[in-house]
């Protein structure tokens, strides 16, 4: 779930399992922005949790996107294996064969979220 304010000018990269609801939570309560102009829904964006500093461009255009602050919150690559396993294992019976699935999916890092030249 990712949160952006024009008023304020900045948009919060969600980054998955990084804390990025309950930042986007905290956020909305503090400036109160409506729940539901939080980007919950994503429609022709690609990808789980929030939007990506490319979707944000895409949205805002390069100038208007440079003009606001960005920024998201990274997380130790372990931490959030463990939190990623526990909160879905996807019913997979050992954190050996989730380690099996999960390594296909983190193929995709958290550098893809926040660096706009990897889209090209």
């Amino acid at each position: 779930m990712s949160i952006m304010s024009h008023k304020h000018r900045f948009c919060f990269i969600h980054i998955e399992k990084n804390a990025g609801t309950s930042i986007t939570h905290a956020l909305s309560k503090a400036l109160k922005i409506p729940h539901f102009k939080s980007w919950r829904y994503r429609g022709p964006f690609k990808g789980k949790g929030g939007l990506r500093a490319i979707d944000y461009i895409n949205l805002l255009g390069r100038e208007k996107y440079d003009s606001y602050f960005s920024f998201a919150f990274v997380r130790n690559p372990f931490d959030r294996l463990v939190s990623w396993y526990t909160y879905d294992n996807f019913g997979l019976p050992t954190f050996e064969d989730w380690l099996e699935y999960f390594f296909e999916y983190i193929k995709l890092d958290q550098m893809a979220y926040l660096v706009d030249e990897m889209e090209k």
